[in-house]
């Protein structure tokens, strides 16, 4: 429910940053590839291991592992700079749409990652931005989806071992993604864990 000031390293984090204004963050195509290309080629300086994200106009989702306690932290700080000089030199004017506006929960129970990663790439599809999860542009699916190796996205040993011992894995992957069933969007809600038994319910289907 609150910004952590440390993220224990090792451990996996679900994290979003909200739009806090009503003007508008990622206005264009031009604004979500700008942020994303600055999110991958920070995470090695700041030791945050990313294993899924997803840009949407008003928020960002990201599944991370960090190496250092305050790597997220400096990894997003770093990112928001850039960004607001970005967007201030294009329309110039100051936005600090997301600031330091952001939620991050650790995972610790067997089938959280999974669930997460889930959560975080179907919402394009949940909120009709594209009738296909791999229609988004700005969003890991069409990496962690297809098996299209990249050397910004780390699989997490729990997908990994999803892969491993699945029959047919990407395609029950792409089911599971198109499937748009209730995956708990935000693992810190209070219904958290009625949600979360709902998805190994649907994970074991």
């Amino acid at each position: 429910m609150r910004v952590l000031r440390y993220h224990q390293p090792g451990i996996t984090h679900f994290l979003t940053q909200q739009e806090k204004t009503i003007a508008g963050c990622f206005y264009d195509d031009a604004c979500s590839q700008y942020y994303i290309c600055r999110l991958l080629n920070s995470l090695k300086t700041f030791k945050v291991c990313l294993h899924a994200y997803c840009v949407l106009p008003n928020r960002v989702l990201l599944l991370v592992t960090p190496g250092t306690p305050t790597g997220i932290n400096r990894l997003l700080d770093t990112v928001m700079c850039q960004y607001r000089e970005y967007y201030g030199d294009r329309f110039t004017r100051a936005s600090d749409c997301l600031g330091k506006n952001r939620k991050s929960k650790p995972l610790t129970t067997e089938g959280e990652v999974l669930q997460s990663q889930i959560a975080i790439e179907q919402q394009p599809l949940i909120e009709g931005l594209v009738n296909h999860a791999a229609m988004y542009r700005w969003s890991s699916y069409s990496s962690n989806g297809f098996g299209i190796r990249s050397s910004f996205l780390t699989n997490h040993p729990e997908f990994d071992f999803f892969l491993r011992n699945t029959i047919n894995p990407h395609q029950k992957y792409h089911s599971l993604i198109s499937s748009q069933l209730p995956f708990p969007l935000t693992p810190w809600h209070p219904t958290a864990a009625e949600e979360a038994v709902a998805m190994t319910d649907n994970l074991e289907n």
